[in-house]
């Protein structure tokens, strides 16, 4: 039996959606991209990891944080409470983890504040 009831909730608009299984295609879909979004950031900081040029460097890296940003505010705004989200954080984990070991440093939110 399809499952057809999914918590959806954007944090401009929270809404619960239920028994609407033509938006499951939508979720699909937008779960592909992301995933699509941080397999290219994998890539990118994979390529930035063994590049030997720093100009070659640098741009893969700032590619891939490039696309930690997309997959990021995506998070950010769109609260999916199933393992499309589940799943997509623990991948974005994983890009945020291998961009930091090509050298590039996160800055935490308590050091964005002070600095602001």
């Amino acid at each position: 039996m399809m499952q057809t009831t999914r918590e959806v909730s954007n944090t401009r608009n929270p809404t619960i959606v239920a028994e609407q299984p033509s938006l499951l295609p939508l979720l699909n879909s937008m779960s592909e991209q992301m995933n699509t979004e941080i397999e290219l950031g994998l890539t990118f900081a994979q390529i930035a990891k063994t590049s030997r040029d720093p100009k070659t460097k640098a741009r893969n890296l700032e590619n891939a944080r490039k696309a930690y940003g997309v997959v990021a505010r995506f998070l950010a705004t769109n609260d999916l409470t199933d393992s499309f989200g589940v799943g997509i954080a623990g991948k974005l984990s994983v890009l945020r983890q291998r961009i930091a070991e090509v050298g590039q440093a996160f800055e935490t939110r308590a050091k964005a504040a002070k600095s602001a």
